[in-house]
């Protein structure tokens, strides 16, 4: 069979992802798909007739095109779009699962393009068309309609509506994740678009760049049935987009002149730290730079958010990484009812001066919480025969216990099982090690039976070696551990993780020192750090070395960024604080995500729930598939 036969018996059967691709002479290629078979001239950015998908189509779903214009070989552009969209395994005759992102409602590109959108929206009024705007990972922010609910209608069956994502990997070939993939402007006609739910629609897209420092921020779209194709319709795009990067161009370079210059009058004050933050600034002085580290960038910033939206200054006293407070004054900087920025200025003579624990490794850059801990137990330490550790699974008690407690000799672990036969041999050992010169610690006290609770009561009294008992917060509540309290010279309450938020820079420092993986240089940038910050940690410190582990692993080993971070991690709002029935409510939904391969449909069978109620959970927790 020659390369006319494969041709020619290619045709009409290109229906699904390619599976397996050999090669041919004269730099053909023959790709095998789910559905059949296909022949590609790889010199070539034109699909040749085998894979010119369109042929696969039924006659009357071939867009507002008839006869021999409608079976055109694709545009190359858009053949690499469609080769995209297979590789990423889109099924082009169904509908898609609805995949919504958190997005932030005023954020500086959805605020600056509001005029221009009006604008278009007022001069298209009475027409079907309808005006989209999507972020650089392209997700709608805000949809706009000139009339006609026909249009409005077809672009809710498809699922077009502000948090939804646009992306090829979502959608395939569109007038929103082609046009970031090409950046460049692109009219998609009917057919040329992947799904075929997409048809009916011609989209005339814009990439939308911030002239400083020319980065993509996102697209505008104009988007119209068939039937109203118009070739105007990109020039009202680009005219639009124009806009809104001349709006980018004014506010940037306002806002930038408005945030230096009043970090300039700040500075003036002799002996002041200064650091001043925009959405893509930080500039801070040396008095500042001096007293602060990595981690204290994101704690400042997590405070100045809780009120940048609703106050224009405020004074506040604000705990380091370092275990120093410090009286900050805060000022807004605003550029036409915009913020630009804040400036944080220390207070004169309660500036925080460089901390002798800020020069300690490790157990020293801590926060006012932990440091009073870390006291505590080193009194006890030094002054009890047995210490009693409480608090919740993985908040750091066998850590404080192991580096603490162990009084320079040493110690020896011990976990006590559930099953009552296990816990009398591991007691058996206990008891022999008591006897010995190294600090015994008994873990996870609260699984003791009752039977067993008098007699680890009466080995701790006949003790010679020192002793640490670490167990849940509620243990010991219970009479029956009445004996065991007895024994017991202190207790000490250790508290969560989300506590002491303000240690979780430090912890992240140290989780990485402490990984196997050679990435000593790697940092986590300051938004992924704040996100850290706003989680809630019911797991506590055990769940944020899984997150970190994860986040570098997703990183490949570079600098962890916030799309880095297990999704349901990457946003939690500054004012958003949940509570222990809507975490459990969050986790449950996260991990039934995880268990059904994030397929939302499946995922709400399995939950019991309806999608719509999923998909707003998923919003409201800030969960992104």
């Amino acid at each position: 069979m020659d390369l006319r036969d494969w041709r020619r018996r290619s045709r009409q059967i290109y229906r699904g992802a390619c599976r397996y691709i050999v090669c041919l002479p004269h730099g053909y290629h023959l790709a095998i798909y789910a559905g059949g078979i296909g022949v590609r001239n790889m010199s070539s950015s034109l699909p040749v007739q085998g894979l010119d998908a369109r042929e696969s189509r039924q006659p009357d779903r071939r867009g507002c095109g008839s006869g021999e214009d409608s079976r055109r070989p694709l545009r190359p552009v858009i053949a690499a779009s469609w080769q995209r969209s297979a590789d990423y395994g889109i099924a082009r005759d169904r509908l898609s699962d609805p995949c919504y992102r958190a997005f932030d409602p005023e954020s500086r590109l959805l605020r600056v393009a509001r005029p221009a959108l009006d604008c278009i929206a007022e001069e298209l009024a009475g027409t079907r068309t309808a005006i989209l705007l999507a972020d650089n990972n392209a997700t709608v922010v805000s949809v706009l309609s000139g009339g006609g609910r026909e249009l409005r209608s077809a672009l809710d069956q498809v699922g077009v509506e502000p948090g939804m994502d646009r992306s090829e990997q979502a959608v395939g070939t569109s007038g929103i994740g082609t046009v970031l993939e090409a950046h460049q402007p692109l009219m998609i006609v009917g057919d040329e678009h992947y799904k075929e739910s997409l048809d009916r629609f011609v989209c005339s897209g814009v990439p939308i760049f911030d002239p400083i420092g020319n980065r993509l921020v996102g697209v505008v779209n104009l988007c119209s049935s068939t039937g109203e194709n118009n070739e105007l319709m990109m020039l009202l795009a680009r005219r639009v987009g124009r806009s809104i990067e001349a709006r980018l161009r004014d506010t940037s370079t306002q806002a930038q002149r408005a945030l230096l210059d009043e970090y300039i009058r700040m500075c003036r004050t002799p002996a002041q730290a200064v650091v001043a933050f925009g959405p893509e600034t930080l500039m801070m002085n040396s008095q500042a730079s001096a007293i602060l580290g990595p981690g204290d960038h994101a704690v400042l910033w997590n405070w100045a958010e809780e009120w940048i939206s609703r106050r224009n200054s405020m004074t506040g006293v604000v705990e380091l990484t370092g275990g120093v407070t410090s009286r900050i004054r805060a000022s807004r900087v605003l550029v036409d009812s915009v913020t630009s920025g804040v400036v944080l200025s220390f207070l004169p003579d309660e500036s925080p001066q460089p901390s002798r624990l800020l020069s300690e490794p490790r157990g020293g850059k801590w926060s006012r919480v932990w440091e009073s801990t870390l006291e505590r137990v080193r009194a006890a330490g030094n002054t009890s025969h047995v210490v009693a550790l409480r608090g919740e699974s993985g908040a750091g008690k066998a850590t404080l216990a192991a580096g603490l407690l162990d009084r320079g000799v040493g110690h020896v672990e011990f976990l006590l099982p559930a099953n009552d036969d296990e816990q009398r041999v591991v007691l058996h050992d206990v008891r022999a090690a008591l006897h010995g010169s190294k600090t015994v610690i008994v873990r996870r006290v609260q699984n003791l039976h009752r039977s067993q609770i008098a007699n680890l009561a009466s080995y701790v009294e006949a003790a010679t070696a020192p002793i640490v008992l670490t167990g849940a917060e509620s243990w010991g509540s219970e009479d029956a551990f009445a004996p065991l309290l007895q024994a017991v010279d202190v207790i000490i309450d250790v508290p969560p993780l989300r506590e002491r938020t303000a240690d979780i820079p430090q912890l992240v420092a140290e989780i990485i020192a402490a990984s196997d993986i050679d990435c000593a240089p790697l940092r986590f940038s300051r938004d992924s750090l704040g996100a850290l910050m706003r989680c809630s940690w019911p797991r506590n410190i055990a769940e944020l070395c899984c997150v970190v582990n994860s986040a570098i692993l997703n990183s490949g080993f570079n600098d962890v960024k916030l799309h880095d971070l297990p999704a349901e991690y990457r946003y939690v709002g500054p004012n958003m604080q949940l509570s222990t029935l809507q975490i459990a409510e969050r986790d449950a939904i996260a991990t039934a995500l995880a268990g059904n391969g994030w397929n939302k449909s499946a995922t709400a069978k399995h939950l019991a729930i309806g999608r719509a109620t999923l998909y707003r959970k998923m919003r409201e927790f800030g969960i992104e598939a």
